[in-house]
């Protein structure tokens, strides 16, 4: 029976740095750096969803459709039965804004 659904062949070929049991994430989410993500037992990512970076999510996590986690090197960690709810988006890092530099450049 076909899923909305990576099997667990397919969670592997990902090249996660490691996930636990019952792992659900939607062929429609975008995961750049799977490297260096860790994913607990029991998560579930939604469609449209982009992850990106050093993320670390414990057990009994869900993210919900449209949110995104830009962790780069910094990284996020979600902990033990956290949620986002629907286009909640998280930065861990940010380009310089004010004027004086362009995209982090120390010129």
């Amino acid at each position: 029976m076909a899923t909305s659904f990576y099997s667990e062949d397919e969670l592997k070929k990902i090249g996660f740095k490691s996930y636990g049991k019952n792992v659900l994430i939607s062929r429609n989410a975008q995961i750049y750096g799977a490297s260096k993500m860790v994913i607990g037992n029991n998560v579930r990512i939604d469609d449209f969803c982009v992850l990106s970076g050093a993320i670390e999510l414990g057990s009994n996590i869900h993210i919900a459709v449209f949110c995104g986690i830009f962790a780069g090197n910094t990284g996020v960690k979600m902990c033990d039965f956290s949620t986002l709810s629907s286009r909640c988006v998280i930065y861990a890092e940010s380009d310089d804004y004010s004027g004086e530099h362009f995209n982090k450049s120390n010129n």
